[in-house]
Order: structure tokens, then C-alpha cells, then sequence
């Protein structure tokens, strides 16, 4: 029995000393976490004075900030009507006090304000004179010329007062009978240009805010996965200089709209920090929500940001409709009543993939050859019934705009037409002009053993295409076993990248050969893969970028399953087990380069094609198609954007129709996960080899983005991360009790599936 002293002995005098240990130990990490936070503290305000010091000199510059009459942009006209087309170029019609505006721009001492106007079809409508006033300040009258001429006016502070640099357009006015519409001069463009050298510019606040919001939520985002602090300073603060240095330097000037655009990736990164944290906060230690309430509650909070993430870049860009996924609505109401048997037969076809996933692997090789069928005729059944029979040969057969456009200029050599296609691209089909020639060569031979007609080319496309099944089934196979291969490429061939694009044009077999290239790469890593992966894996990518350069990027995701690989083992064994890892995977990676830089030097040797001029050529083609010379003029520099403000643009119209593609049940899976596995990465415990393709993946994605080099159609340009993403997907499925497992793997796939059928109905995507 306890004496009344010992009862009455105060914790630190406990003779075991546990109560005193255990406050020592709280009181430690109490200390501990003091220390983080102030750390924290410091960083970011650290980032607040970086973000404010080089958003104040990006400011000092005297790059022009050009918009030309074709620019979209909302907020740069007022009082200035819609596009037409002359002779002279593209221009719009002002309505006798028409304004054109920078935006966010600063103030300044002194300012330059240039527009390029016309008198040509005011004149004959008795219109001669027009007054340009720059801001608030005093107008100067001009005579209107014949033909279209710059005019230059030096401002002061007074006269552009506020964050805009504008010029009102006035002259006299004449009503337009066919529409209702008051005609005043031809406007063709206007230039604003700070000068710092009057007196500093002071920044538009709004800049400076919108400069906050990414930094900080692109901190919150990474801190919230479990980087240290430091880390995510480091990463953050860089990218911040990286900028400002671009635009104090004019290397990549900042250009009119970029708070505009930043502000939908602002909100979305901000958006994705809310939704990690609600997925933090519902699965800890002890989750209060079954699976099914989980992914219910996921679906709808990225059903939301989805829908609002779409609106709010439609917004921003002044478009409506579906404009980011690039595919007008265009209903076919005639066949769509028919979407019942594509549907009927995909539950059919799907009722036999799970039931066979079911029965181990003595029937798994049967399985993965129906998959591979499915891979072929689910796309296929669900163009047919939609849009018709003749819709698989549409592409192939009536496109000005593909590949076998040029096959013609083959001419029986192809090791000729390899020499000559550099110099000939500028000439060629807009697909052949900005790719490699794998394509065109291709569909040349098809041409050679079938003969000329769409539908062969079309159904070797549709046949390569399946390949990415192979993929998904290869890398399911090797990470879970058969029955995670099969549920995986059923998902895989559910989803709307492949029910879509595999039938409609040839990325569904640039896809395939990407695919296969980072599940070869990805199995080459492995400690007991022997070098013939490797040398799979570079052969794969030296096809790859022979069909698309989008090959490159898989750059990012090799990069990053090697340090997470090791990061792995880091974890799980330590560090005797990082050398002979280390020499491993060194080796496997020379490997796979020897092979892919031999391939091209085999070719440049033998045809004289260098794989680094085309490219650069083709990125210099591409420019105007994407809009990068209707901003700045002409490209200098082929590989970087021509100003800021387009480069943000596409951060928010590209993601959003990428992750459209993934669907809210995908974004709420993949949520789940990447939450797991930074647990896992706090807790120092090694990551499972799902982690390492998700983070992988996610890590490509993410360079792809930031890059820039892709704008627009990235839903089918980035395609070739469906079949990992969906052996992922297929891993987060086959999660709960075995009843779970069964009805969440049909879950997937019938949804997808759904998303796709309702895509082929609604929206136009056969271009």
C-alpha cells in the first residue's frame, strides 16, 4: 500500500522518475516545435521582402508592354469593338472614344504611349481627324492618314495616374447601318513604355498581392506534404529570383494581363492547400469516416474546384464554353441515343476482366489479353454508336492538318527525306511541321504495304494506341500481382484520355511509346533488373522522341524515381544499401542514354537529321500557332515564352483540363495518397513503390507545367501518365475488407467510363 508521502510526492520527485521524464519530454518538444515555428516565421517573412524587393525592381524596366488589336485579353479595351480583318492586318473599329489600357501596369514620371491607328475605311466615311489623349492629360489632334501609322506621345505622372497606362482613341463618329454600331478609326495596336530613368516606378499594389498569394500558397502546398521548411523556402525564394532576374533582365519581359492570369493559379494552388489539409485532417491516426464517405467527400470538393477552376480561366482569358479542353460543345444528337450499346458492351466486357482478376494467376494471362482487346474495341464501339462509322477515318482522311499529308514527299527515300526535313517542315501539314518525322514515315510505309487510304492508318493507329494498355498491365503486373494488372488496365481503358484520343488522331501512339519508355525506365531501377531494361527502356525513348517531343519530359520522371528510389532505401536499409544502389542505377541510366544518343547519332550520320535543329525549329513554327508572336513579334528565342503574361496564361489553361481528364474520384484518390505517403516520408518510413510512381508522376506533371513548353491540348499531350496514374488509381481501389475491394474496382472504371461517353456525346474532339 502507497504511504501519504509518496501520494503527495510532487511528479518531479517520482522515484522512477516517469512523470518527471515525461514532462522533461514535453516540455523537449514543446522547445522543438517553438523552434520549428519561429524558423517558419522567419522564412516566410523572408519571402515577404524578396517577393516586395523583386516585384519593385521588375517594375524598373523600360521593356515595352505591347497589345495587339487580336489579343482576347478582357480588360485591355474599352470603347473598342470586335475583330475584323484588312488588307493592313487584323484591327478593330473604335467607337469615338475607344481606350486601350494596360493594366496593372504602375506609375511612373514619365511614360511612352504608342498606337498603330488607320484612316483607310474612316476617311471615305467622312471621318479625317481623331485626337489621341493619353490617361487624364491634354489630347493631341492628328490628321488621319490613308494607311496605318505609329504615333508616340511622352506622358507625365499626373496624366497616368493609378497602376493603368492607357490612350483614349476620339474622333468623330458614323453609324453603322448593317448593325447598330458607331464607327470611328481602324485600331491595330498600342505599346505602353515606362521610363525609369525620369524618377523610380512605383508597383501596382495588386502585383505585389498577387505575388504574395503564389509564393505563399506554393510554400503552404509543399510544407503541407511534409517538406521542411527550409526546403520549401529555398524552392520558393529560387523561383521567385529566377522571374524577377527573367524580367529585370527582358529575358522573359512581363508583358501586359499577368495579374489577370495569375490570379486563377493562385486561387487553384490555394485551393489544392485546402484540399490536402481536409484530406489531412479526415484520415489521421484515427479516421471517423468510412471509404465510402471519404471518396464521396473528395469527389464533391474537386468536383468544385474543377468546375470553378475552368470558370475562373474562361474568365480570365475572356472565352466561354469548354475553351480549355481545346473541344467546342457539339452535340450529335442523331447517334447519341446509340451510347447504350457501347455501355452495355463495355459492363459486359468489364464484368469479364474483374471476374477473371478474381481467379488468380493461372487465368491472369487471359485477362491481360482481354484487356488488350478491350484496349482496341471499347474506343472503337464508343465512336462508332456515337458518331458513325466513318468518324474512325475523319481524321486520317479529311485533316489538313496531319501527318499523312506529307507522305507523298517520302518519294521512295526515306533516308533522303530525312536529310531534307528540316529545311522542308516550314511547307509541310501543321502536325508534321512541328513534330519529328517519325509519323509521316510511318504512315509512308502503311502506305507501302496496303496502299494510300485512311483506313488503314487509321486502324494501325488505333491498334498502336492499345499499346498504353501494355503499359498499365506491365506495370500493375510487376508492383501488385495479376489481379492489380487487370483492374489497372481496366481502369486504364476506361478512362476519357483513351476512349477519346485513340481513336480520333496519332497521340494516342506517341502516348503508348512515352508510357512503355517510363514503365521500362521505372522496372530498370529495380535492384534485380538486368540491363537488357535499360536498354529497352532508352530504345523506347528513342522511339518516343522520334514520334513526339513531348518524349523529353520523361526526363522529369526518371529524375525523380531515382531520388525517391533512394530516398527509399535510405529509409528502409540505410545507408550501406545507398552504394551499391547508387552504382545500379548509374549504370542502368547510362544505359538507357547510350542507346537513345546512339539512335540519333546513327541517324544524323547516315541522313545528315540533327534531332536538336528540328526541334528548335519546330518550337519556332509552333510559336504563332499558340498566339507567342501575336503578343510580342516575332520569337528570338524559340524555347522560352514571350513574355510572362502568356507563360501564366497556360499555367491555368493547361492544368485544368489535365486534371478534368484525371476526374474528381481520380483527384480525391490521388489526394488520399500523396497524404499517405508524406506520413510515410515524416515518419521516416520507406515508401512503397506505389508512392514512387505517383510522386514520380506527379513530379513529371508538375515540370511539364512549369516548363512551358506545351500550351493547350495537354489532356492528350500528357496522356501518356494515364496508365501509371491508373495502376496508382487501381492500388487505392483494392484498399478496405474484400466486400470494399470488389464494388470500389468497379467503381473506377464505370465512372471513367461514364465521363467518357459523356465527352464523345457533348464536345468536338476529333481535330
Amino acid at each position: 500500500m502507497q504511504s501519504l508521502s509518496e501520494k503527495r510526492r510532487p511528479p518531479h520527485t517520482d522515484p522512477a522518475g516517469n512523470e518527471a521524464s515525461e514532462s522533461g519530454q514535453t516540455q523537449s518538444v514543446a522547445k522543438g516545435k517553438l523552434r520549428v515555428n519561429l524558423a517558419t516565421l522567419l522564412i516566410q517573412a523572408g519571402l515577404v521582402a524578396l517577393v516586395i524587393l523583386l516585384s519593385w525592381a521588375g517594375f524598373q524596366t523600360d521593356t515595352p508592354m505591347r497589345i495587339p488589336a487580336i489579343s482576347s485579353t478582357p480588360g485591355f479595351y474599352n470603347g473598342i469593338q470586335n475583330l475584323e480583318e484588312s488588307e493592313a492586318g487584323v484591327f478593330r473599329w473604335t467607337d469615338g472614344a475607344g481606350e486601350a489600357c494596360v493594366p496593372h501596369a504602375g506609375s511612373a514620371a514619365r511614360s511612352l504611349v504608342t498606337t498603330q491607328i488607320s484612316g483607310a475605311y474612316a476617311l471615305p466615311l467622312g471621318i479625317a481627324t481623331a485626337t489621341l489623349r493619353p490617361g487624364t492629360g491634354p489630347g493631341v489632334t492628328i490628321a488621319l492618314p490613308p494607311q496605318s501609322r505609329h504615333y508616340t506621345l511622352l506622358t507625365g505622372g499626373d496624366q497616368q495616374a493609378g497602376a493603368d497606362l492607357c490612350l483614349t482613341i476620339e474622333s468623330p463618329t458614323v453609324l453603322d447601318p448593317n448593325n447598330n454600331r458607331a464607327l470611328g478609326v481602324q485600331f491595330f495596336s498600342f505599346t505602353g513604355i515606362h521610363l525609369p530613368m525620369a524618377g523610380p516606378v512605383m508597383p501596382a499594389v495588386s502585383q505585389i498581392i498577387v505575388n504574395l498569394a503564389l509564393a505563399f500558397a506554393a510554400f503552404w502546398l509543399m510544407h503541407l506534404l511534409r517538406t521542411p521548411a527550409w526546403v520549401a523556402g529555398v524552392i520558393v525564394a529560387g523561383g521567385i529570383v529566377a522571374y524577377g532576374m527573367a524580367v529585370a533582365t527582358g529575358l522573359v519581359p512581363a508583358g501586359p494581363g499577368v495579374v489577370r492570369m495569375q490570379v486563377p493559379v493562385a486561387l487553384g494552388l490555394a485551393g489544392a492547400v485546402a484540399g490536402l489539409l481536409g484530406v489531412r485532417s479526415i484520415t489521421g491516426a484515427k479516421p471517423t469516416l468510412s471509404l465510402l464517405q471519404r471518396d464521396l467527400l473528395g469527389m464533391a470538393f474537386w468536383s468544385i474546384m474543377l468546375v470553378g477552376g475552368i470558370n475562373l480561366v474562361q474568365r480570365a482569358n475572356g472565352h466561354h464554353s469548354v475553351w480549355p479542353l481545346k473541344a467546342g460543345v457539339y452535340p450529335e444528337p442523331y447517334w447519341t441515343w446509340l451510347v447504350i450499346l457501347p455501355t452495355l458492351f463495355f459492363v459486359g466486357w468489364l464484368w469479364l476482366v474483374m471476374r477473371l482478376s478474381l481467379q488468380g494467376a493461372r487465368t491472369a494471362r487471359l485477362g491481360a489479353a482481354l484487356v488488350m482487346l478491350g484496349a482496341v474495341l471499347v474506343p472503337v464501339a464508343l465512336e462508332v454508336t456515337v458518331l458513325g462509322h466513318d468518324s474512325l477515318y475523319e481524321v486520317f482522311r479529311d485533316s489538313e492538318y496531319d501527318y499523312q499529308q506529307d507522305t507523298w514527299r517520302v518519294a521512295g527515300d526515306p533516308i533522303g527525306f530525312l536529310g531534307r526535313y528540316v529545311e522542308e517542315a516550314p511547307d509541310m501539314a501543321l502536325h508534321n511541321s512541328n513534330h519529328p518525322p517519325g509519323s509521316v514515315l510511318l504512315l509512308w510505309g502503311v502506305e507501302q504495304i496496303f496502299g494510300p487510304g485512311a483506313v488503314a492508318t487509321s486502324w494501325l493507329a488505333i491498334i498502336l494506341s492499345a499499346l498504353s494498355a501494355a503499359a498499365a498491365l506491365w506495370l500493375g503486373w510487376k508492383l501488385g500481382g495479376p489481379r492489380l494488372a487487370l483492374v489497372a488496365g481496366a481502369i486504364f481503358v476506361a478512362m476519357p484520355g483513351h476512349l477519346v484520343y485513340s481513336v480520333t488522331s496519332m497521340d494516342g501512339v506517341f502516348n503508348a511509346l512515352n508510357a512503355l519508355t517510363a514503365v521500362a525506365f521505372f522496372v530498370a531501377l529495380d535492384r534485380s533488373a538486368k540491363p537488357w531494361t535499360a536498354l529497352l527502356a532508352g530504345a523506347f525513348a528513342a522511339l518516343g522522341v522520334f514520334f513526339s517531343y513531348v518524349a523529353t519530359q520523361i526526363f522529369f520522371f526518371g529524375v525523380a524515381a531515382v531520388i525517391l528510389s533512394l530516398i527509399r532505401a535510405w529509409h528502409a536499409e540505410g545507408r550501406p544499401s545507398l552504394g551499391p544502389l547508387v552504382r545500379h542505377m548509374l549504370r542502368q541510366s547510362v544505359l538507357a542514354g547510350v542507346v537513345l544518343v546512339s539512335f540519333y547519332l546513327l541517324i544524323y550520320l547516315v541522313s545528315g537529321f540533327n534531332i536538336i535543329e528540328a526541334s528548335r525549329e519546330a518550337t519556332a513554327i509552333n510559336a504563332p500557332v499558340v498566339g507567342k508572336q501575336l503578343i510580342e513579334g516575332s520569337v528570338d528565342q524559340a524555347f522560352l515564352p514571350s513574355n510572362f503574361a502568356f507563360y501564366v496564361k497556360y499555367l491555368g489553361a493547361n492544368i485544368g483540363p489535365y486534371f478534368w481528364y484525371l476526374a474528381p474520384w481520380g483527384m480525391g484518390a490521388f489526394a488520399a495518397l500523396i497524404i499517405a505517403g508524406s506520413r510515410r516520408l515524416q515518419g521516416r518510413e520507406p515508401l512503397n513503390p506505389f508512392d514512387l510512381v505517383l510522386l514520380s508522376t506527379a513530379f513529371c506533371v508538375l515540370g511539364m507545367w512549369v516548363g512551358g513548353l506545351f500550351n493547350r491540348e495537354v489532356e492528350r499531350i500528357w496522356g501518356f501518365t494515364y496508365p501509371l496514374l491508373a495502376v496508382v488509381l487501381a492500388h487505392y481501389a483494392l484498399q478496405g475488407d474484400a466486400r470494399q475491394r470488389q464494388w470500389r474496382a468497379w467503381l473506377f472504371p464505370l465512372l471513367f467510363f461514364a465521363q467518357g461517353a459523356v465527352i464523345k456525346m457533348l464536345l468536338n474532339t476529333a481535330w
